[in-house]
């Protein structure tokens, strides 16, 4: 038992250094990993399952305002709607969740990720499918009734719309509100691959299977 301990831990860190070498210490990784999810991104928008190409400029727009550290609002609302509906990953999946000194040398491939399912995620958000009434009867997107309340929370805007299924209950997040962050989890996995360590592939659960699937976490979503 020990002994494969071990070598799954050496197996790890040599999984870890190629990921560094190919990732992290490589711009041109950085930019074509943009440049392929932005075209994602864009045909998924073409094909209007989701979101649409009005619904993605904005949503581009939106993001890049988050981006920009001047913008405190939009920053906080779209890193707050992210990490509640968990829709970012892993950047950094050799070391499967655990805490790397590494870390903070992908920030190249975090920041383009960040960019690439943020945009993803609020297209969908202001998608007319998802359209509601705010309590004087006029349309709004999902995007406006989520709002930061002055304590630095994310909150439904129950001033503007009213009570909805999509409110926390009891401090924890609603059924509804869990179908509708599955159906972004989902679309983020088969339009950029799983980088979801709460539903990671079982290849992945071990030090071999995650050697094996550096660089390729799109492939299981690809040919499913």
């Amino acid at each position: 038992r020990k002994d494969i301990t071990k070598i799954s831990k050496k197996v790890d860190l040599v999984n870890q250094f190629t990921t560094i070498k190919g990732l992290a210490l490589n711009p041109f990784s950085t930019i074509t990993n943009l440049l392929f999810g932005e075209l994602a991104n864009i045909l998924e928008a073409a094909s209007g399952r989701f979101y649409n190409d009005k619904d993605y400029l904005r949503a581009t727009g939106l993001i890049m305002t988050a981006i920009n550290p001047s913008n405190t609002g939009n920053r906080a609302k779209v890193a707050a709607l992210m990490a509640k509906f968990q829709v970012l990953g892993d950047v950094n999946g050799a070391n499967y969740g655990a805490k790397s000194t590494f870390d903070k040398l992908y920030i190249g491939q975090k920041l383009g990720e960040y960019k690439i399912q943020g945009s993803q995620m609020i297209a969908v958000l202001l998608n007319e499918k998802n359209n509601i009434k705010d309590l004087k009867g006029n349309l709004k997107t999902l995007w406006d009734a989520f709002i930061i309340d002055k304590n630095g929370n994310l909150v439904w805007d129950e001033a503007n719309f009213g009570q909805s299924n999509l409110q926390d209950v009891e401090g924890k997040s609603s059924e509804d509100f869990i179908k509708l962050s599955d159906k972004l989890q989902q679309l983020v996995k088969y339009t950029h691959g799983n980088y979801n360590l709460n539903s990671a592939t079982l290849v992945k659960k071990t030090s071999l299977g995650r050697l094996l699937m550096v660089f390729r976490n799109w492939i299981p979503y690809t040919y499913h």
